[in-house]
């Protein structure tokens, strides 16, 4: 039987506040969005999604999508992304990266904050994150 996804939504303004989802696979994932990040009433929706990639890069946690997938924010919000321990590569937290695929492309971001449990990061954009660890790239000559 499949899992069902958790979706939460949560309505930010001007001032700020938080969105978090607190069960299943994506248990742990924050969004906190600054005071000033925002002009306007926006409805903001993020849930557990599939992996954004398998290959130079092995997940180390859920996939969180989130949308509107073309709001900028003002201020940079930070997203706090759950990984699993039994996923960690050498080196522990400090070696995870994040990945964050917005307009159909993946980036790397190497500039996170290890917490416990999981990894923070600072963004203009929503879209879809992910802890991730570099994946050895076999079978090349």
């Amino acid at each position: 039987m499949a899992v069902q996804p958790v979706i939460v939504t949560a309505t930010f303004s001007s001032n700020g506040g938080a969105l978090n989802i607190d069960s299943g696979r994506a248990a742990g994932f924050r969004l906190s969005v600054p005071q000033g990040a925002l002009s306007e009433l926006v409805k903001i929706t993020c849930q557990d999604s599939g992996d954004l990639s398998k290959t130079l890069y092995a997940p180390a946690g859920p996939a969180v999508h989130c949308t509107p997938a073309d709001l900028v924010f003002d201020v940079m919000a930070t997203v706090t992304l759950p990984y699993d321990d039994g996923k960690l590569p050498n080196g522990g937290a400090s070696a995870l990266s994040a990945l964050q695929k917005d307009a159909g492309e993946v980036t790397v971001i190497d500039d996170v904050t290890p917490k416990a449990g999981a990894i923070g990061l600072q963004t203009y954009r929503l879209g879809t994150f992910q802890a991730a660890k570099v994946a050895p790239i076999t079978g090349r000559g």
